[in-house]
């Protein structure tokens, strides 16, 4: 490839015109500024200004022109016009070596373009193809022999590869084969199980799919295992900690209740509906812990109990709703927003609770007399352990309470 005979190579003198003919190369002539195009002025943030404050070029210092000698300018003609015949010469080069290229290997480019556009986005064969294309665009022109049979190699196996293809059915389809991998997802929507079969289309056995879903009740088993494994590593947040009082006074039971995993929504308010508004409020989600799931603007909240028009006095507290929902009948919800005691504008002209079959608490009493409320769920075991951890303490009382189901106001 590289002994092959070009044109001559281009000589610079044909491209070179003096700019200046006649003129002595001593004499200085008088351009226009390239930096400023002959404003004299910076349009870039400086602080190099001139007396009245303007910012100047650089270059020119705000004359907007610059004097050179004639020999600099014929000079710098003369490096032009060179660069014009290296650039000749080269693409002379290149192209010589191309269309020898091709008369060594005549349609290999075409082949590999026509294969590198029919080959989907993401194809491994693809991107190889591409390489090789890149090398014959590139300022070589032409491949070596180890990318020749590379290219060779690549076009046979793309045509064995349309050869295996067979007409996708559709509908509902039976198949008979070899199943060659498996995947199963298991996610909050449910359990999506992909199979690779290859085979002939025919009738199908029922063992591979019975392993399949045996498979996939196994990983079902294998993630609620480990959900329940989450579930008592929040349940030793709740348990009572045995460095001491310091840090009983640090971390009490009635914050480490915001760290239970599964909350429901246990309390529903129904702000009052004005009649001259076309749609209602919406209503107000509190959850066992009393905390505000949806309905206000300004979240976290936690609903604190429920006070009468223009006081901030709670005259029926949240546990003491949960029991009796009239209480908070035309009273206004008070809640507690980024450390603040806020009230609701709207009073409350309904307050549901859901039914609390089964639900119980554990209620602790510390030696000073306060009692926490660190648990609330429909899980005995759970309530009992807690219970029995706290009350193993000196001064400490735990008991597990069940909640009676309530009506509605």
């Amino acid at each position: 490839m590289d002994s092959i005979d070009t044109t001559a190579p281009a000589d610079w003198h044909d491209f070179y015109v003096d700019p200046f003919p006649g003129r002595k190369g001593s004499e200085r002539i008088t351009d226009t500024c390239g930096k400023c195009i002959g404003t004299g002025l910076y349009t870039g943030p400086t602080h190099f200004t001139d007396g009245h404050g303007r910012p100047i070029c650089f270059d020119c210092h705000g004359t907007g022109t610059r004097s050179r000698l004639v020999s600099s300018a014929r000079a710098t003609a003369r490096a032009h016009a060179k660069a014009h015949a290296e650039h000749i010469d080269t693409t002379r080069a290149i192209t010589a070596r191309r269309a020898a290229f091709e008369a060594e290997h005549p349609g290999l480019r075409d082949q590999l373009t026509e294969a590198h556009l029919s080959i989907r986005e993401g194809n491994p064969l693809r991107e190889k193809i591409g390489y090789l294309l890149d090398s014959l665009e590139d300022s070589t022109g032409t491949l070596d022999a180890d990318e020749v049979r590379t290219a060779h190699e690549l076009l046979e196996q793309l045509e064995r590869e349309l050869a295996a293809r067979r007409p996708v059915p559709t509908g509902r389809t039976l198949i008979q084969g070899e199943i060659l991998a498996t995947k199963t997802t298991d996610t909050q929507w449910g359990i999506t199980v992909k199979i690779l079969v290859q085979g002939r289309l025919a009738r199908v056995g029922h063992q591979a799919l019975r392993d399949l879903l045996r498979d996939a009740r196994r990983r079902r088993r294998i993630h609620r295992n480990r959900l329940r494994l989450g579930r008592r590593r929040q349940l030793r947040l709740l348990l009572p900690s045995h460095q001491g009082a310091h840090h009983r006074r640090r971390h009490p039971p009635h914050r480490m209740n915001e760290r239970l995993m599964n909350s429901r929504t246990s309390l529903t308010i129904y702000p009052a509906h004005d009649e001259r508004s076309l749609h209602p409020p919406a209503p107000i989600l509190v959850d066992e812990h009393y905390f505000v799931r949806s309905g206000l603007e300004q979240l976290p909240a936690r609903l604190i109990g429920f006070s009468p028009a223009g006081a901030i006095a709670i005259t029926a507290w949240v546990h003491d709703v949960f029991r009796s929902p009239e209480l908070a009948r035309d009273l206004y919800p008070t809640f507690i927003i980024a450390g603040r005691v806020h009230a609701h504008p709207i009073p409350a002209a309904r307050v549901t609770v859901r039914e609390p079959s089964g639900v119980v608490q554990v209620v602790i009493t510390d030696p000073r007399g306060k009692r926490y409320r660190p648990y609330l769920g429909e899980d005995r075991d759970v309530a009992d352990r807690i219970a029995a951890a706290w009350g193993s303490h000196r001064g400490y009382s735990a008991t597990v309470e069940q909640i009676t189901p309530a009506a509605t106001a």
